[in-house]
């Protein structure tokens, strides 16, 4: 069972790489955001998305190893115990190692969430921009600038004809 609580706590490390290359991503896509590069943005999803493939390969790998150190702990566990439960089922120094790298992760984990939330949000921002610039737009084309009795704008200022918009 050592080798598999190091295989474990190699699992763990791994997953804070991981997180921390995932966070400065992250923070890489803000700023591409305030700056408008649509290229940027879009290799950074791409990056984004292989980065979310690798946790999620090792999240797996994690699982399925506590899932068997749970059965070695206890034969009859209706199902595998969480990291802080089977850390605080081993002796020092395991113990105590487990716990702290589950606590970074944790941090890791928050902060990664925190900015997703971020970027989710100046994505939001910013669609909501676009629509109210093709709404405008819309209205100087079909000649509806008007608003109906709920407050939106008629559908038929919202269909976009083609125009030419060279100047």
């Amino acid at each position: 069972m050592d080798n598999q609580i190091k295989e474990l706590e190699l699992l763990i490390k791994a997953l804070i790489v991981e997180h921390e290359s995932m966070s400065k991503l992250m923070d890489r896509k803000r700023e591409a955001l305030r700056s408008g590069d649509g290229k940027l943005l879009t290799s950074y999803a791409q990056s984004e998305s292989q980065q979310l493939n690798r946790i999620a390969e090792f999240e797996k790998n994690r699982l399925s190893l506590v899932a068997k150190i749970t059965l070695k702990i206890n034969p009859k566990a209706p199902e595998p115990m969480r990291l802080a439960e089977l850390a605080n089922a081993l002796d020092e120094p395991s113990r105590g190692r487990l716990l702290v790298l589950r606590q970074q992760l944790l941090e890791r984990m928050t902060a990664v969430k925190q900015q997703a939330t971020v970027a989710r949000q100046a994505s939001e921002t910013i669609l909501q921009h676009m629509n109210g610039l093709v709404a405008t737009v819309s209205s100087f084309c079909t000649g509806v600038a008007t608003y109906n009795n709920t407050g939106n704008r008629p559908k038929a200022a919202l269909k976009v004809s083609t125009f030419s918009a060279i100047a």
